[in-house]
């Protein structure tokens, strides 16, 4: 992974004197693969959830006695984000909790590595979401950001998208 994210640093620079930094994302083909957690990937899940604090809509902490119940919970879906691109594998790099309510899915954690934080990921996070909406006949969607001293840039993307209104002053 050190070697593969070396090589593609490198071209990043290069590329980018000549051109745009989403000209050169384009230039990865970067693949988003959504899984359901499950025990092979729940210590990687965990490590997520337990130190990921910029791209964390709620920095809860989990251990695998919080996660079983969510996993027994019919109206809980829990899926893991995998990312590769054509230098490699980034691995597991993401989560995504969500809550299905009556007619509303409420996003419960909503995670992100730094890794990859800035290659339109996250976008692709919230359409997967949007898909699962459509797919069940919602049309409401809610996540509730709890503010901490460093997940500020979470905010900061959930107010770029089309499907969130603020409310209170965050």
């Amino acid at each position: 992974l050190y070697k593969q994210n070396t090589k593609r640093e490198k071209d990043k620079k290069n590329y980018i004197k000549s051109n745009s930094y989403e000209n050169w994302l384009s230039t990865l083909n970067l693949k988003v693969h959504f899984f359901d957690l499950n025990k092979i990937n729940l210590n990687r899940t965990l490590q997520l959830l337990n130190k990921t604090n910029q791209m964390n809509l709620t920095t809860r902490r989990y251990t695998v006695k919080d996660i079983d119940p969510l996993l027994k919970d019919k109206n809980t879906f829990l899926y893991v984000v995998k990312v590769e691109d054509k230098y490699g594998d980034y691995g597991l790099v993401g989560l995504v909790f969500i809550k299905k309510e009556s007619s509303t899915i409420i996003i419960a954690d909503f995670i992100l590595s730094c890794r990859v934080f800035g290659k339109f990921i996250e976008q692709s996070m919230i359409e997967f979401i949007h898909l699962i909406c459509q797919k069940n006949k919602i049309k409401k969607l809610l996540a509730k950001y709890i503010k901490t001293k460093k997940n500020k840039p979470c905010l900061d993307f959930l107010n770029t998208t089309n499907y969130f209104t603020r409310k209170n002053n965050l």
